[in-house]
C-alpha cells in the first residue's frame, strides 16, 4: 500500500532526524529541499521522488533505503 510506504518513510526521517537533534525545517533547508513540498510528503499528501529521499539520506548520513524500511517492533498494523 503506497499510503503505509510513505507514512513509514515519514517515521523514519522524523527518527532519525531526532536522533541527531536536527529539526525537519533544518533537515529540508540542509538536503535542499523547499519546505513546502517537504512538509507536503512528510503529512503523506504527496510522495517524495527517489532524488529527494537521496538528498534526505544523505543529508541525514544513512543509507536511503534505511528510510524505506519498517521501524523494528513494529507490525504493519501499528
Amino acid at each position: 500500500d503506497p499510503r503505509e510506504l510513505r507514512d513509514i518513510v515519514a517515521k523514519n526521517i522524523r527518527e532519525r532526524a531526532r536522533q541527531q537533534k536536527m529539526s525537519l525545517n533544518r533537515l529540508a533547508d540542509f538536503a535542499g529541499i523547499a519546505r513546502s513540498p517537504f512538509f507536503r510528503a512528510m503529512s503523506g499528501e504527496a510522495s517524495f521522488t527517489l532524488d529527494r529521499l537521496c538528498k534526505i539520506a544523505n543529508a541525514l548520513q544513512c543509507p536511503p533505503h534505511l528510510l524505506l524500511e519498517q521501524p523494528r517492533g513494529e507490525s504493519k498494523q501499528d
